[in-house]
């Protein structure tokens, strides 16, 4: 015979009405039914003790025995035992076939020559009242199911309608309990007495090691209030809670668990007013419950794990699985807890929640901890959700506190959807050898934070690593001082908190950590955040920083379009104290703004060991920064500064912003760099970029690569090394398709300290440079400057300018000072062209001893000086009000050299209005001049190349003057000079080599005309020397120009001479006769004749060609005559 599959069936009827169970409704005792026959089940007064009913009889069939009731209550004060008449009993099934509920208000149980299994089956709803107590041998299952079936396979239905005895081959456990007949009925417990041991455990009570089942309808465990654990208890059992909303079936596997099919139509379970669910032990221990809306409120919990005092190092607690059809609450400071117990040892278990709406509220929690003073992993908390879950001030802890490094458990959420709100809390910790767990949410679309955190930690003393933070969304949102932390007090690592978000996130007053405590050695977690776009507002912050003997993490955002930080911050910093070295802090986005104090910085605070502090680097399609945002890098410390990277494609703005690498006082270490590559830059309203050194090493650079313009308005580049500092300054350095500096903007290297100035490189090969500060609202000067302060100990920057054309105008220049007794800097310009207009200035200078510097100057097309700045004639500056090439010396440094046309491709100077070239000294030598030009030299209204040394309190050897240049031209009555003079010292020399000089010629002394002098009004003349032609005769035949205008008419011929109707004469010219009418002009070509023609023979109409002229001509009186070539007209 096969295997079959049999069904003991149970009364169909389920009766109506629900209520709280009361003693007067109760029957007192069980009544038996004669479905069973001869095997009917008797129920008998206890002999020995009152108030106690023993049921008898029964069918048995192998290892199992069937009972079968009318009705089954138990009165209060009452109770009911069933006999095991053999020890082969392992299961008493008891069913009820009429139409009232079961009102257990007494004693349940078993007793006899077995302790069995109990299960109490009443279609009709089951009620446990407040004293109902459990005293079954083994396991006990209460359901509300029609029938049980037996076997998988083919079965044999015994209907409750019409009862049979149970057939003879059910003698195995039950695989299936059906519900056919409508909804199907309630159970409930509302027991709150202390079990049959009496030992504070109120509630019903398995003996440890068994199974509690309830399968029903909707199910409710009521604590009732009291405060002393009242509800379930299984320890180190099972218990099970399983709820049915229509006719259906709930199936068991071979392990006992209930499995409820796809698609299954639940009931709801209940547990409220301080209920508990209990199976914490020494180990094992598991919870399922299975229903539609699963709620546990009124400070209820589901309590598994490892029990106090309990456990070994191989204890391993069970798990606990809620799975919810529709809504699992967990509010009023109720608690789901899978961990161990105060004293215990053993790991945690697993918690996992399956719903599709989840709601943890009012101080509920989700733990899988271990007590401080336990040891053990702490277990898995695993939430998967299709809908959206709220943490409301709720809460989820994962902490560890094992003694050797164990398995790191983890919080996994996957949701729809996530919200955290009012303090709500989710924590994975450690405080042994055990990491501490990862957190990872993954929604498929919000996560939200609003006044709540994410916390992974390695405590003090911990060997075990933090936690990771891992959250991937369709959008995040983290508000209202929210906080994402993973952070080390131990010898491990903390964890990296990393965030990928398909579309936007938002940190609004809220931060992220990862941190190095003081005293950990560990190393900081990183932070990476891929996101489409980001907001940082209201001061939230990324921060990865160390204050121990680890380094601090890294900060990376790769956001696909824009990223804005506003009043928001980035610290990647190294902690007073600290030993390890900074993170680093990298942004790659298409846009990025910095607003209202943002600030990106990784700072180095270490004292006692080398830290060197992190780099910034950004990447970025755009970047603007404005209002007194900052990027910020430095040392205070032992240890180098990071360096600033700016990758940007198109522009770079920085409006009221600044850039900072700095080694500051009492530091010891590097300066980092600065490095902007850019599309375009622009550093407006009081920008700056400032690489400096307070302490004791060396500056860093700043460097600039920009394809088009680089704009300077009122901003400022600064490589300094300030006051007390010992090391040297960075340079400065510029590549730009064209640059401006306007309103007050500075390019500035100096040194105030030990240590030399760095020198400033401005190249825009094929583009324009300009200076100017005519519009200036504070009156400051535009420059390039470098500089050796008093009482510094250093040399003066040099100055390199490349460019296609340099503008210099208004208060605006080029200065490389010395004022210590150290080389000033030299300045060196490549250029096309040359324009200092309006009392622009270019400067080498010494105040103090140390020798200025040398003006090294080519420019092919061209330098121009002109005009006056008549603003600045009663400013004490080193600026005069004439536009300046000059090198000066005012105390006892000797004044440098100024060399134009070193390399012999200098075309001209014109200088106009006032504008100088000199090398003076207030009381020592003036320096030199030299100047190497292809073509003129001009001087006009009082313009002066100089070499004067002294004054009249003060003595100095006038410079000498070299010029190379084929013709100079002056106006003699407008005061044009060449002079290398002195007071009380010797006159310097000049020296010319020309092919001409007009307007101008040397005199012993200056006079209103233009003069080229050597004098000294106390001391010897030096020597003028002049290597040119004579032009004497060329200008005294020089005539005014006629006042009158000539028409065009006059010179221009229409066509070639042609024949007139009157004979004419011929006139033959031949020479060329007169001069050219300029040195530079070629001698003009006869005008051409050919074959004289009729008139006749060509008549011009419209449409014909026009014949331009080709050629400018002489004819015989002298007049010239644009015309064409005769011989060759077409």
């Amino acid at each position: 015979m096969g295997v079959r599959s049999l069904i003991w069936a149970v009364g169909l009827s389920v009766v109506g009405a629900w209520g709280v169970a009361t003693e007067t409704f109760a029957q007192n005792s069980p009544v038996e039914d004669s479905t069973l026959g001869i095997e009917s089940s008797i129920v008998s007064p206890s002999d020995l003790v009152d108030a106690r009913d023993i049921i008898t009889g029964g069918a048995i069939r192998g290892n199992n025995l069937f009972h079968s009731f009318s009705e089954f209550s138990i009165g209060e004060n009452r109770s009911v035992y069933f006999s095991s008449p053999t020890s082969e009993i392992q299961s008493i099934f008891s069913r009820v076939t009429g139409t009232e509920r079961s009102e257990i208000l007494g004693t349940l149980g078993t007793f006899g020559s077995s302790a069995p299994d109990l299960w109490l089956i009443n279609p009709n709803g089951i009620i446990f009242g407040e004293n109902a107590i459990l005293d079954v041998g083994a396991s006990f299952v209460a359901t509300t199911a029609d029938s049980l079936r037996f076997g998988a396979e083919e079965f044999e239905e015994f209907s409750a309608v019409n009862p049979e005895s149970p057939a003879s081959t059910l003698t195995i456990a039950p695989s299936a309990y059906l519900f056919t007949q409508g909804v199907p009925a309630a159970i409930e417990s509302q027991s709150v007495v202390d079990g049959f041991l009496g030992d504070g455990f109120p509630g019903l009570r398995v003996r440890s090691g068994e199974n509690l089942t309830f399968l029903g309808g909707d199910i409710v465990i009521d604590g009732g209030n009291i405060t002393n654990r009242a509800g379930l208890h299984a320890f180190g059992g099972r218990i099970q809670l399983g709820a049915l909303g229509v006719p259906g079936e709930i199936l068991t596997d071979s392990e006992g668990n209930i499995v409820f099919a796809e698609g299954t139509t639940r009931g709801d379970v209940e547990l409220k007013n301080r209920a508990r669910i209990e199976v914490s032990l020494d180990g094992g221990g598991d919870v399922n419950i299975f229903g539609r809306d699963i709620t546990i409120s009124g400070n209820s919990r589901v309590d598994a794990g490892i029990s106090e005092g309990l456990g070994t190092n191989n204890s391993q607690a069970g798990d606990v699985a809620l799975d919810a059809t529709q809504i699992l609450r967990v509010f009023g400071q109720s608690e789901i807890d899978n961990g161990v117990d105060e004293n215990a040892i053993g790991n945690g278990g697993t918690i996992k929640i399956t719903s599709n709406i989840l709601e943890v509220r009012d101080g509920g929690r989700l733990s899988s901890s271990i007590s401080d003073s336990s040891a053990g992993d702490a277990g898995d908390i695993e939430i998967n959700v299709v809908g959206q879950v709220t943490f409301n001030d709720g809460n989820i802890f994962s902490n560890a506190n094992s003694e050797t490094r164990g398995n790191r458990n983890s919080v996994t959420i996957n949701v729809g959807s996530l919200r955290a709100l009012n303090n709500s809390e989710f924590q994975a910790l450690t405080r042994g050898g055990s990491d501490a767990g990862n957190i990872v949410i993954t929604a498929r679309d919000k996560v939200q934070f609003d006044n709540s955190n994410i916390f992974t930690s390695a405590q003090p003393g911990a060997t075990g690593a933090g936690g990771d933070i891992q959250i991937r969304a369709n959008s995040l949102e983290l508000v209202n001082t929210s906080q994402l932390s993973s952070s080390t007090s131990g010898s491990s690592n903390a964890g990296n908190v990393t965030l990928d978000v398909r579309d936007f996130t938002v940190f609004d007053n809220s931060r992220i950590f990862t941190s190095v405590q003081s005293g950990a050695t560990g190393a900081g977690g990183n932070i990476q955040v891929t996101a489409g776009s980001s907001d940082f507002l209201n001061s939230s912050s990324l921060v990865a920083s160390t204050s121990g003997g680890g380094n601090a993490g890294n900060v990376t955002l790769d956001i696909r379009d824009f990223t804005v930080f506003d009043n928001s911050n980035i610290f990647g910093d190294v902690k007073s104290g600290a030993t390890g070295t900074g993170g680093n802090v990298q942004i790659i986005t298409n846009s990025l703004t910095l607003k209202n104090n943002a600030l990106l910085s990784t700072d180095t605070e270490g004292d006692t060991l080398r830290s060197d502090a992190g780099d910034i680097e950004i990447i970025a399609g755009s970047i603007t920064m404005m209002g007194d945002s900052r990027l910020l890098t430095g040392t205070l410390g032992e240890g180098d500064a990071g360096n600033v990277t700016l990758d940007i494609r198109d522009s770079a703005v920085f409006n009221n912003s600044n850039i900072f690498t700095s080694v500051r006082p009492r530091a010891t270490g590097a300066g980092g760099n600065v490095k902007i590559t850019a599309g375009s830059s622009e550093l407006l309203n009081s920008s700056s970029l400032v690489a400096s050194t307070s302490g004791i090493g060396n500056a860093g650079n700043v460097t600039l690569d920009i394809r088009d313009s680089a704009v300077f308005n009122n901003s400022r580049i600064f490589s300094n090394v300030l006051a007390e500092a010992q090391g040297s300054g960075g340079d400065i350095q510029i590549t730009a398709g064209s640059s401006e500096l306007i309103n007050g903007s500075s390019l500035e290297a100096s040194t105030s300290g030990s240590g030399s100035a760095g020198d400033v490189v401005l190249k825009a090969p094929e583009g324009r440079v300009l200076l100017a500060s005519e519009n200036s609202d504070n009156g400051a000067y535009s420059t390039i400057f470098t500089n050796s302060r008093f009482s510094s100990v250093g040399s003066g920057g040099n100055i390199s300018l490349e460019a296609s054309s340099l503008v210099i105008k208004g208060r605006a220049g080029l200065v490389a000072s010395s004022g210590n007794d150290q080389q000033g800097g030299n300045i060196n310009l490549s250029l096309g062209k040359l324009e200092m207009l309006d009392g622009g200035q270019i400067i080498t200078s010494s105040d103090d001893s140390g020798p200025a510097g040398t003006i090294f100057l080519d420019a092919t097309e061209g330098i121009r000086l002109a005009g006056r700045d008549l603003t600045r004639e009663n400013e004490n500056t080193l600026f005069t009000p004439e536009s300046t090439l000059s090198v000066v010396s005012r105390k006892e440094g000797i004044a440098g050299n100024v060399v134009i046309g070193r390399l012999r491709d200098t075309s001209n100077i014109v200088l106009e209005d006032g504008g100088r070239i000199t090398a003076e000294s207030a009381t020592v030598d003036g320096g030199s001049i030299f100047i190497t030009l292809n073509e003129f030299l001009l001087l006009r209204n009082g313009s002066l190349i100089s070499a004067t040394a002294g004054n009249e309190q003060s003595g100095g050897d006038g410079g000498n003057i070299r010029l190379d240049i084929p013709f100079i031209v002056a106006i003699p009555d407008e005061n044009g000079d060449i002079t290398a003079n002195a007071f009380t010292g010797s006159g310097g020399n000049v020296d010319i080599t020309s092919r001409g000089l007009f307007g101008i010629e040397a005199r012993p002394a200056v006079t209103p005309l233009s003069d080229i002098t050597a004098s000294s009004e106390r001391g010897v003349s030096g020597v003028v020397s002049i290597d040119a032609p004579d032009t004497g005769a060329i200008e005294n035949s020089l005539n005014d120009l006629p006042d009158s205008i000539i028409s065009p008419d006059q010179i221009l011929i229409a066509s070639c001479i042609s024949r007139t109707n009157q004979n004419q004469g011929t006139f033959n010219i031949t020479g060329s006769g007169g001069l050219p009418s300029s040195p530079n002009s070629d001698i003009l070509s006869t005008y051409p004749t050919s074959q004289i023609q009729s008139p006749a023979a060509t008549q011009w109409q419209l449409g014909d060609p026009i014949n331009e002229a080709t050629g400018i001509y002489e004819l015989a009186d002298g007049r010239l005559s644009l015309s064409q070539d005769c011989n060759n007209r077409p």
